[in-house]
């Protein structure tokens, strides 16, 4: 059954308020060449849109989009940044309560988008795109909404007990690349990852690349450099966890943590 008729079907029988259909980059492109096609509303905030937006998509930040008064626009499709489905979720609901709009979220946002190849309004040269940090509270509630989410564990074993990702993020994949090794010092077995290919191609085999990656580092700005490499790869929904390891240790609270070297009282 055409999916249009289906979400008029829901429309009539009053449920479309009680819930949102979400639709991926195959069947948003393919409304997009019918006649008339749907109006595209991007949820980020304003300078992201700026950098680069689906074409044709108009942008209202989730922030004003109930109190934003539009015309009957028919079907309408929702998207933020991928990274976050909350947002665009909370945004599709809004513009679903008023008359005359029949609104969808686009699973993955910009960044399933960008992943899969499809042209956005970012002019050449432009300075790559910011990475995305998450509060500790923010990545619980991702990962347990979200099954497409891979932690990717960046933190370097000097000796310490790190944390068990595994433990407070249960619901996620966890992937780790061989970030320690016979290189005396860390900032050389940075140097070595980073140019060992081989590595990353493995690590993007782990996992969809229509996943969400979210990066865990040291605090030493490791994840940031994962992350534009990964970019320029092609994986667009990356993140990063502010605080990394010193983070986790404090499971998100404010204060202090001492970390505990191996054989004390291991």
């Amino acid at each position: 059954m055409n999916r249009r008729i289906i979400i008029s079907t829901w429309i009539l029988l009053g449920g479309w308020n009680q819930a949102s259909f979400g639709l991926d980059v195959a069947e948003l492109t393919a409304q997009m060449q019918e006649q008339p096609g749907p109006t595209i509303i991007d949820v980020r905030p304003r300078h992201q849109y700026t950098a680069g937006h689906i074409p044709g998509a108009i942008n209202i930040p989730a922030s004003l989009v109930q109190h934003k008064k539009l015309p009957p626009l028919g079907v309408v499709v929702v998207y933020g940044d991928g990274i976050d489905p909350e947002i665009a979720r909370k945004s599709t609901e809004q513009l679903n309560r008023l008359s005359g709009i029949q609104a969808e979220q686009l699973e993955g946002g910009m960044g399933a988008w960008e992943t899969t190849g499809k042209a956005s309004t970012q002019a050449r040269g432009m300075r790559p795109a910011r990475v995305r940090h998450l509060s500790y509270e923010d990545l619980q509630r991702i990962v347990a909404s979200n099954s497409q989410v891979v932690l990717m564990d960046l933190r370097t074993d000097n000796g310490e007990v790190l944390s068990d990702i595994k433990a407070q993020f249960p619901e996620a994949v966890i992937v780790r690349p061989d970030v320690s090794g016979a290189a005396p010092d860390r900032n050389r077995r940075r140097q070595e990852m980073r140019q060992n290919s081989s590595r990353m191609r493995a690590i993007r085999r782990k996992a969809d690349r229509q996943r969400l990656f979210v990066l865990i580092d040291d605090g030493d700005g490791a994840a940031e450099a994962t992350a534009r490499r990964l970019r320029g790869s092609g994986i667009k929904r990356i993140a990063v966890l502010a605080g990394g390891e010193q983070i986790l240790l404090r499971e998100g609270k404010p204060g202090r943590k001492v970390r505990i070297v191996k054989g004390d009282g291991q």
